[in-house]
């Protein structure tokens, strides 16, 4: 483990910057709040911007820190709201200490929310801990997926499903041999960097209690606090009955909403349809997004409509006139924004038993989640959606938790003496 120290009077490159940051509208009244996350978009990226407005709203400055996609090494903090070029020029993990405290400093940042460190050095989480201790504040972290626990952050083994959260000697001998998207990293030593660096957290935010449960077995002695993601919503009237296609052929319409690979189930998909088709089924399939085998689902008869904006996907999803939206993925998803699109355009959900799909599906009371052990067996797959019968929508539409009430958003979700200096 790599110990951070500052030096006295620690310079920084591109002063100029800073001021500019100090100076004018970019000038934080009250402290600013530096979201460190990757670069790979996706969920994180959502949650991050979604953060973000809310906290503008109630004139909170923000600032982001990313890894450079390049060089994991390196790392880089904007405005992304007011100016798209870096205040300061790269922080490199292995000599920028310093520079990096002091720029916390010169921009007036009092909290440090940690979200992801994909594509970071694995010192990145030292280095973080230790620069919020050197610069006076205090940091968070949210947990968006289980890459703390297990490099290859979705709990899939070389089986291509859910590994069943074995002991770590097993993961040990899983990574050895199959590797990760960070190689082969010894994982004991893996998550006790993240040991540490939650042992330093003031407060460790998780999505939903199925990804508390799980993070504390993974880290005994660790609390987690659940804080449901907030969303901007796009409510929908009910969906009602089924469309008048499916009344009159027989056929149910299944749809996918999102980005599909292969911990998102995109080759079970596959095989249901194509179990469907052989068996001729009366099912068909619509992806309101994209898959990682676009032009092969299409071959099979599956309609892909491509990639939308967020703020369309209730819409799109309302549009496909669909029986009921299928969840797919072969692991424990962690949240799922497109199970909230559902929700909110009326339609019946399924998925697997685990996960935040399932136990946010089983508290709205509107859906139906299938055993785990269905993932493996895509020809009852393809029979169970064949004979399933969606119920007539609810008077009530389900909800999801909002966050932000009584007291305003910053408030009820960080606490009003977060930006306070420790």
């Amino acid at each position: 483990m790599i110990n951070y120290s500052v030096a006295p009077q620690a310079g920084i490159a591109s002063a100029q910057r800073a001021e500019e940051l100090q100076s004018g509208e970019l000038r934080p009244s009250s402290g600013a709040i530096l979201f460190v996350l990757h670069g790979w978009g996706g969920g994180t990226e959502v949650h991050v911007n979604d953060l973000r407005a809310l906290l503008k709203e109630e004139g909170i400055a923000t600032l982001v820190c990313k890894v450079d996609p390049h060089d994991g090494n390196l790392m880089w903090i904007s405005t992304p709201d007011l100016d798209a070029k870096p205040l300061f020029p790269p922080f490199d993990v292995r000599i920028g200490f310093d520079a990096f405290v002091e720029a916390l400093r010169k921009c007036d940042v009092r909290h440090i929310h940690i979200h992801h460190l994909a594509g970071f050095v694995s010192e990145a989480s030292d280095f973080f801990r230790q620069a919020s201790a050197a610069a006076g504040i205090l940091y968070d972290v949210t947990v968006h997926d289980y890459m703390s626990a297990c490099p290859r952050i979705n709990l899939i083994d070389r089986s291509g499903v859910y590994c069943g959260e074995p002991s770590i000697n097993v993961c040990e001998s899983c990574i050895a041999k199959s590797g990760s998207s960070f190689g082969h990293p010894n994982v004991r030593e893996w998550r006790e960097r993240y040991q540490r660096l939650f042992a330093g957290a003031r407060l460790l935010f998780v999505p939903d209690v199925d990804v508390k449960n799980r993070m504390e077995r993974f880290f005994p002695g660790v609390r987690f606090e659940v804080r449901a993601h907030p969303e901007p919503r796009a409510i929908l009237p009910p969906a009602g009955e089924p469309h008048m296609a499916t009344a009159l052929s027989g056929v149910k319409r299944i749809a996918l909403l999102g980005a599909f690979g292969p911990h998102k189930g995109s080759s079970l998909l596959e095989a249901v349809v194509r179990s469907a088709k052989y068996r001729q089924l009366p099912l068909e399939f619509v992806v309101v997004g994209y898959t990682d085998r676009d032009e092969t689902l299409r071959t099979l008869g599956v309609e892909v409509t491509g990639k939308y904006p967020r703020e369309q996907a209730t819409e799109l999803l309302a549009a496909a006139r669909a029986d009921f939206v299928w969840f797919s993925s072969v692991c424990p998803e962690t949240y799922c924004f497109t199970l909230t699109s559902a929700f909110d355009a009326g339609l019946y959900p399924v998925a697997f038993d685990f996960g935040a799909i399932a136990t946010r599906i089983k508290a709205a009371g509107w859906g139906r989640v299938l055993p785990i052990e269905t993932m493996l067996y895509p020809n009852r797959l393809a029979e169970i959606f064949a004979e399933m019968s969606v119920p007539q929508a609810p008077a009530v539409k389900p909800d999801v938790p909002h966050v932000g009430t009584g007291g305003g958003f910053f408030a009820n979700y960080y606490g009003e003496g977060t930006l306070m200096r420790c």
